[in-house]
């Protein structure tokens, strides 16, 4: 049997792992650029965005991001905070108040945020079927317009074609990546 993405699972026992540290073992087995600067590369990224306006999104000057390659994960990529103060403010009301207010959430229907103490995740655009393992055409909710252009300036800055967002909680690990399959 040949390895494919199917048969081969590098991340589930390192999730694992880490799943079952107490939250202060966390922070000294994990890897971080500045921890562990040989393990990353710093890469140039594609400043020519001056048609849109980063301010409306939060976002400081490009020229002050900073992306790395993770040498021990190949495909993984770390986007520095690309953020504003304010701007992290405004897109943690967002996922809190707005993106939670939908049914396709760990808690089903959450119009009412009701269920906020328990949400977990949040789909927006195309819902993925979990017992199927595929995203449907003719299942998805409109993605938030400012969604849309905060990806679509990430994407342009980066120069990748295919990028999956995750955000982790401030507490838990201080920082939060950016996926990029190419």
């Amino acid at each position: 049997m040949t390895a494919t993405s199917e048969t081969v699972d590098l991340f589930t026992p390192i999730f694992k792992h880490f799943r079952r540290l107490p939250a202060n073992d966390c922070f000294t087995q994990a890897y971080s650029i500045t921890s562990h600067p040989t393990l990353f590369q710093q890469y140039s990224l594609n400043e020519s965005t001056s048609d849109y306006d980063l301010d409306s999104l939060g976002l400081r000057p490009i020229s002050t991001w900073s992306l790395y390659s993770c040498d021990f994960c190949e495909g993984l990529y770390f986007l520095s905070n690309p953020f504003t103060n304010d701007g992290q403010v405004q897109w943690i009301d967002r996922c809190i108040d707005k993106y939670s207010r939908q049914n396709k959430t760990s808690v089903g229907d959450n119009y009412e945020n009701e269920h906020l103490a328990r949400l977990r995740w949040v789909t927006l655009g195309y819902h993925y079927d979990w017992t199927n393992k595929i995203y449907k055409d003719n299942d998805q909710t409109k993605m938030p317009d400012e969604v849309e252009k905060l990806c679509e300036i990430i994407m342009k800055v980066i120069s990748s074609n295919t990028s999956l967002f995750v955000y982790l909680p401030f507490e838990i690990c201080k920082f939060s990546f950016s996926q990029i399959v190419q």
